[in-house]
């Protein structure tokens, strides 16, 4: 459809939004010196909207690409390999300790 690229370009500004906001949070520590324009950075503020974000991406997102990649609905492969590419994508923030079994 012709909202698919503004959908996935949209999946990609959030993802790449919530990876500058943990490098902000990974960079202003308590006690340490912050690097400059992160000076009145407000961890709560920002941990709250790191969770919005992933909600948003969890909830509508994923499921979105999901439907867009079932077999009986698209048969075109390179559209499946981007669709793919971009569930993939979303996972790009994740460490370790926040991957879990659904």
């Amino acid at each position: 459809s012709s909202s698919g690229p503004l959908i996935l370009y949209t999946i990609r500004l959030a993802v790449r939004i919530e990876g500058y906001l943990k490098y902000a949070l990974k960079k202003c520590v308590p006690g340490q010196p912050r690097p400059r324009g992160l000076e009145t950075l407000d961890n709560i503020k920002v941990e709250n909207a790191l969770k919005k974000i992933r909600a948003l991406l969890d909830s509508q997102a994923i499921p979105t690409l999901e439907y867009w990649i079932d077999p009986s609905r698209n048969k075109d492969v390179d559209i499946a390999c981007l669709v793919h590419a971009h569930l993939l994508y979303l996972f790009k923030n994740y460490d370790y300790k926040d991957l879990d079994f659904r």
